[in-house]
This record gives C-alpha cells, sequence and structure tokens, in this order.
C-alpha cells in the first residue's frame, strides 16, 4: 500500500511538472486573451498575428453580439528557412518552406489546441450556444468573398444569414470606397474548407460559423471596421430569428 502511494505521488509530481513545463512554453509561443460575455456565445480570432485585422474584428463583433471573446496572437515562428505557425484552433502546425506547405501534428500544437478549447469553454460559460470564429485568407479565387463554414446549420438556416448578410452589405455607403464583398455559406454553396477540419471547436458547440475575410480588407483599417458592422448585423439578426 505505502508504494503505491509512493508511485502515485512520483506520477503526480511528474504529471505537475510536464504541464508547468507545457505552460512555460506555451507563453513564450503566443498570448491567450479572454473576456466573458451573454453565456453560450463567444466570438474568437485564434491566428490573430497570422490574419492581420482579425483581433479588431473579432473585438467589435464580439461587443456588438455582447458575446464573450478569446483572442490569440503569436505561435508563428520564423526562421531564414521556413516560416512554421501554430495552428492554435487544431493540433497541428504548418511549417511553411519556399512554395511548400507541411502539415505535422506536434505536442505543442496539441497543448495550443487544448488551452484554447478550454478558454473557449470557460468563456461560454455553459453550454456552447453558438461560436463564431474570425479569420482572413489571400486566396485568388476568394478575393471578393466572404467565405462561411458552418457547424449544425441547416440549409435553412444558412439561407437565412446569407439573406442577412446581403442585406447588410447593401446598407454600405458608396461613398466609403469600401469593396461589396459577396459571400457563400455551407452548406448552401461549395467552399474550400469545412468548419470541421478547420477547428476542433466545431465539435464543442451546438451552432456556430467559421469566417474567412479578403485579407485585403482586415489589412485595410476603415473597410474592416465597415465589415465589422456588416457582418455584427448579419450576425445579430441571424440570432435573433433563431
Amino acid at each position: 500500500m505505502r508504494l503505491s502511494f509512493a508511485v502515485l505521488a512520483v506520477v503526480t509530481v511528474i504529471t505537475t511538472v510536464r504541464t508547468f513545463a507545457e505552460e512555460t512554453s506555451l507563453d513564450n509561443l503566443g498570448r491567450f486573451e479572454h473576456a466573458p460575455g451573454t453565456p453560450g456565445i463567444v466570438v474568437a480570432a485564434p491566428h490573430g498575428t497570422a490574419d492581420s485585422g482579425t483581433i479588431f474584428l473579432a473585438r467589435a463583433l464580439a461587443e456588438r453580439l455582447g458575446a464573450g471573446v478569446v483572442l490569440v496572437t503569436g505561435f508563428l515562428i520564423p526562421d531564414e528557412r521556413a516560416t512554421t505557425r501554430i495552428n492554435v484552433n487544431r493540433p497541428t502546425e504548418q511549417v511553411r518552406i519556399s512554395d511548400r506547405l507541411r502539415i505535422l501534428r506536434s505536442p505543442r500544437a496539441e497543448a495550443a489546441n487544448a488551452r484554447y478549447s478550454m478558454l473557449i469553454k470557460e468563456t461560454a460559460g455553459g453550454p456552447l450556444r453558438f461560436f463564431l470564429e474570425i479569420h482572413s485568407n489571400s486566396w485568388p479565387e476568394a478575393a471578393g468573398l466572404v467565405l462561411v463554414g458552418s457547424s449544425r446549420v441547416t440549409t435553412t438556416e444558412a439561407l437565412r444569414f446569407k439573406a442577412a448578410y446581403l442585406m447588410a452589405a447593401d446598407a454600405l455607403p458608396a461613398s466609403s470606397g469600401t469593396p461589396r464583398l459577396g459571400i457563400r455559406v455551407a452548406p448552401v454553396d461549395s467552399i474550400r474548407f469545412t468548419f470541421q477540419e478547420s477547428s476542433t471547436i466545431a465539435d464543442l458547440t451546438e451552432q456556430g460559423f467559421l469566417m474567412e475575410l479578403p485579407s485585403v480588407v482586415t489589412r485595410n483599417a476603415e473597410w474592416v471596421a465597415q465589415y465589422a458592422d456588416v457582418l455584427g448585423n448579419a450576425v445579430h439578426h441571424y440570432l435573433k430569428d433563431r
């Protein structure tokens, strides 16, 4: 019996030391920020450094919706040969060398994803009823589009959100010079990614959207502010009618 307790004590100490080391390592790689809001609704930007402008956009959307917010910066590691991004919203990291992209699973990526998932659940303050994850991209084929992956959203609901977005986008002042982005929403429209493949939070939420905006918009302070209003109004109307 004494031996069993001794073994248990040693295992506990090793586990504690390993957990502390992982936490310290993560803190050296990036930063997590979170704040609560309406229970069950969370907005997040997991690639705040790589996806320029998404921190501002996520904050603005959370404020408009009264939602909790989770923001992540860092986790981007450049060197002379390659740029590595720890994905945070999934337990992988990607290494880009010239035009080649390699994706692999790693302990540090798993630890970052575990903390992200924990903070999403903590910020929700109960069951995660609706989750909104914000990203940007520089895909040529999506230069004029908002792409929306969805989780547990019906065709009818996707069409309703699409209509709410188009109505909000129509209100953009022509004099502002802000480009009017079209929209594709799964499962109504075909897009190049799925929420489930892109973020582990798809399995935690009752319903949600993963949004990709063109980086040419998110990097422009005036344009991204306009789209914070457009998307905020669209999501607000969508949630109100759920």
